[in-house]
């Protein structure tokens, strides 16, 4: 069964990176967004894409989550911190 497009923003640290890892064992393919990219790639996830991203910009938001969708399908949930 194909799992869920996940969300993540916050990504780089803290409870958005722990999250990240548990998603990523579920087997979720993920979208990780943060100021900070290094420490989201070097948890080197498999169907992950890190991207430097100021989420109070809509269009980037909007475009970021596009970009997933095209490679992962439609987003299910989203944990976003502001």
């Amino acid at each position: 069964m194909k799992k869920e497009l996940i969300v993540i923003t916050g990504a780089s640290a803290g409870i958005g990176l722990a999250t990240a890892k548990q998603f990523a064992k579920l087997g979720h393919p993920l979208l990780l967004l943060a100021r900070r990219v290094k420490p989201m790639q070097a948890l080197n996830l498999e169907n992950t894409i890190c991207m430097s991203l100021d989420v109070t910009d809509r269009k980037a938001f909007e475009d970021a989550v596009r970009l997933a969708e095209s490679q992962f399908g439609a987003l299910k949930v989203i944990d976003a911190i502001t």
